[in-house]
Parts: structure tokens; C-alpha cells; sequence
């Protein structure tokens, strides 16, 4: 297909989204992003960060939102910085080396909403430093007056050991 230049030859995309979507049109079947071993194509970027920016929505972040995320450097952080761009939330990246203690400060701090992420990494695991960073979490929950930072720890606790049952 042929690129939609301007006059000056600049791509004709305003957002994150529209320049993506552009750029998987021509080059959808390139590598986007190769990290390891892993490789993301332009087309997966723009069709998995279009999923997840859906879920995201779906699950009330929008505009307004922060939403943390505790990835290692790999094609699952990018998929979700683009997702989070996409609605217009602001992405707060956390270290993958932050002690449960910083987890908390962390998240309290920036008031996320949502908080995406991997379950465990190079013998980090998250759920775990979670589970300490919010220990009490049921009875604060109980108590109906949450911060959104507890309530976002709160899913992805909840998901987390869900999925860890499944598998």
C-alpha cells in the first residue's frame, strides 16, 4: 500500500494509535520490536495494543487514568505503553527490582488505577511482593473507602492468584 505523506512528507498521524496503525499498513509483516528471543511485527503491535486498550476501557480506565506497569524490557511492556497511549492514560512504569515496600509507596503515590504486569521475573515473584505490599488488603477492601491504588492491587492480586490456580 502506499504511505499517506503531507506535503513535506510527513506521515498524517496525530496519536500514537493513528501512526501505528499507519505503519502497519506498510509495514505490517516487519519486525516492530525484537527483545530476546521475542519478536513483535507491526501488525501484532497495533492489533494486541488495540485488544488490550480495548479491555482497559472496558475496565473504566480512560483518559484520566495512571496506570502503573511492571514489566521487564520485552515486547509485553511495549504492547501495553502502546495500549495506555492509545486511551490517553498515563503510563507509570515501575522497576522490576522494587521491594514490596516500593510497590506500595509506588502505587499510592501516583494514584494508579490499573496496574498491568508479569507474574514473575528472573526469580522476582511479583504476586508475592504484592501480597506483602498490601498485606490486609481483604479488610481494607472490606471497609469500602479504598484508594484506587489498593483497588488496582486489589484485581491484579486477585488475578494473579487465579491464574496461578489454572495453570
Amino acid at each position: 500500500p502506499a504511505r499517506r505523506l503531507s506535503a513535506a512528507g510527513n506521515v498524517n498521524a496525530t496519536t500514537v494509535g493513528s501512526l501505528l496503525r499507519e505503519r502497519a499498513l506498510d509495514h505490517g509483516d516487519s519486525d516492530y520490536v525484537v527483545c530476546d528471543g521475542d519478536r513483535l511485527t507491526y501488525a501484532a503491535a497495533e492489533r494486541q495494543s488495540r485488544e488490550l486498550a480495548r479491555g482497559l476501557i472496558v475496565a473504566g480506565a480512560g483518559r484520566a487514568s495512571r496506570i502503573a506497569m511492571l514489566y521487564p524490557t520485552s515486547t509485553a511492556f511495549v504492547v501495553s505503553w502502546l495500549a495506555i497511549t492509545r486511551i490517553g492514560a498515563t503510563a507509570v512504569p515501575i522497576s522490576t527490582f522494587s521491594t514490596a515496600g516500593e510497590l506500595r509507596q509506588i502505587m499510592a503515590g501516583s494514584d494508579v488505577s490499573v496496574l498491568l504486569g508479569v507474574e514473575s521475573y528472573r526469580g522476582h515473584d511479583y504476586v508475592t511482593r504484592l501480597e506483602e505490599a498490601f498485606a490486609g488488603i481483604e479488610e481494607i477492601m472490606s471497609t469500602g473507602n479504598v484508594p484506587p491504588s489498593v483497588r488496582a492491587a486489589d484485581i491484579v492480586l486477585a488475578t494473579m492468584r487465579q491464574a496461578r490456580r489454572s495453570s
